[in-house]
């Protein structure tokens, strides 16, 4: 039978600890954009938890068929020796398919790329590639495991040992072979690491066998690092993950002008290049804070941006609105972001809940290095497919305009000038799929994309740019502007 990649018998593997639930909630989404796991049965081990079937029970939104185990050890020395065992000795046990891919749970997936190829499943372990074992001394006591002789060897040597191995990040195991490394283990691992286990297994036996390729090249992406996982699933125009809504709009900048009296080289609000002096209005601010009010809607950080904030007629009294909400929730931080070069005076009348963030510019300093933001990657004949978007998102937050919510204050940018009428009215809309459609829009012309992301000095307009901002100077274009009802 002509077995397809799809057909072959295989599951998915994964182990979590409370402390590991935030990366995984990051993570595990991502696995679903690959056709290859999307519809797989998964084993999700755990451990500490109180009540693991209700504070799991989201992972069945992307897994229906989850099967949640706990799992403990009689005798294991640390945290570590405990869940990476499980990939051993738990899977053995409760593994009913012929092959399991085994994920960490801060593993991610940046595109909908097959990780394993048909002629991968031949093998009794296949993985990434990997240059090293760290303890060194973890070799010796496997030697000593595998010839069945005793092991009382130095542990000071720490160091690494330098040889071609596998990385267990996402790796595939024939079920079979982890069963019969189980059998030889008995209850505890010779050394407190699975992937080095089966990897030393399948290269020192002679009946087993093991391969690898570079997978990170198949849209895999790892970090132990929260702060990292979150830049890699958010810098991906595939990696799509409805966590990143609640971090987007915890934090909100409000733009509310337009003008600039600066108007650097390649500012991504377009103030040099596509001039304008329009403001959001008290009331559009006033609408906004009865929506955060009305949907209980707690936000750690609003800051206040342009343009040139200061430059507001209105700015004094946007203030007071804010300083109002900042009474009623302590806890968030109000900001404003200026040039430092017009309306000095008005600092002396800011409330001390205000945060001034002066970046104190000056007219000679408008070309300072910065990102060629006026360069779009479609420009570059880079697909829109294979266009990396960049972590302004999730590190600033939406942007609230006098035309609605955006991903970020840069895609603001781009569709003021472009004339993309696509500004969410309400924050109730703010949803992962309105700001995932902008992001397929808006990031294939923003210069801020990891593809090209590059500091020039200068103004530099790539053809696509050069022509939208000659028609934004004949017609500027005419969008919906947020509501007030």
């Amino acid at each position: 039978m002509d077995l397809t990649l799809h057909n072959y018998n295989f599951s998915l593997v994964s182990a979590v600890t409370p402390d590991y639930v935030p990366k995984l909630e990051w993570c595990l989404p991502t696995w679903t954009i690959k056709p290859q796991f999307k519809n797989k049965k998964l084993y999700l081990f755990h451990h500490g938890f109180d009540n693991a079937k209700e504070k799991l029970n989201w992972v069945l939104e992307y897994f229906p068929n989850t099967k949640m185990i706990y799992w403990d050890m009689e005798k294991y020395e640390n945290q570590r020796e405990l869940m990476l065992s499980v990939f051993v000795l738990g899977s053995s046990k409760y593994v009913t398919e012929e092959y399991f891919c085994k994920l960490d749970a801060d593993t991610y997936f940046t595109d909908s790329q097959n990780v394993f190829k048909k002629k991968d499943f031949q093998w009794d372990l296949f993985s990434h590639r990997w240059g090293y074992t760290k303890p060194a001394w973890w070799i010796n006591k496997l030697d000593a495991f595998v010839n069945k002789t005793e092991w009382s060897g130095d542990k000071s040597n720490i160091g690494s040992k330098g040889h071609k191995r596998i990385q267990s990040v996402c790796c595939l195991h024939k079920t079979e072979f982890v069963q019969y490394a189980a059998k030889l283990a008995g209850d505890r691992l010779p050394v407190p690491s699975h992937d080095t286990y089966l990897w030393y297994l399948a290269e020192h036996l002679s009946d087993r066998s093991w391969d690898s390729r570079r997978l990170f090249k198949y849209g895999v992406g790892h970090n132990s690092r929260l702060r990292s996982i979150r830049e890699g699933v958010c810098g991906h125009q595939s990696a799509w993950n409805p966590k990143l809504n609640k971090e987007l709009t915890k934090n909100i900048q409000i733009h509310i002008t337009d003008g600039c009296n600066i108007g650097c080289n390649n500012c991504d609000r377009c103030c040099g290049v596509a001039k304008s002096s329009e403001h959001m209005s008290v009331d559009q601010i006033r609408y906004f804070i009865k929506e955060l009010e009305d949907q209980k809607h707690k936000v750690n950080r609003l800051d206040i941006i342009g343009g040139e904030p200061l430059i507001h007629p209105d700015l004094l009294e946007i203030v007071q609105i804010l300083k109002e909400y900042k009474s009623n929730h302590k806890r968030c931080k109000i900001r404003l972001s200026t040039n430092g070069t017009v309306n000095t005076d008005l600092f002396l009348k800011m409330p001390d809940c205000i945060n001034i963030r002066n970046s104190a510019k000056k007219e000679n300093k408008k070309d300072y290095k910065f990102e060629a933001f006026n360069v779009a990657p479609i420009d570059l004949e880079i697909a829109p497919s294979d266009v990396q978007s960049c972590s302004i998102p999730w590190r600033c937050g939406v942007a609230l305009t006098r035309y609605g919510y955006f991903l970020c204050g840069a895609g603001y940018g781009v569709a003021r000038v472009f004339g993309f009428d696509i500004g969410i009215q309400s924050l109730k809309e703010c949803t992962p799929d309105r700001f995932y459609q902008q992001k397929k829009i808006l990031c294939q012309y923003c210069g801020h994309s990891r593809s090209i992301a590059k500091r020039i000095e200068g103004q530099k307009n790539s053809p696509t740019w050069e022509f939208m901002i000659q028609q934004y100077k004949k017609n500027k274009p005419k969008l919906t502007k947020y509501s007030l009802e």
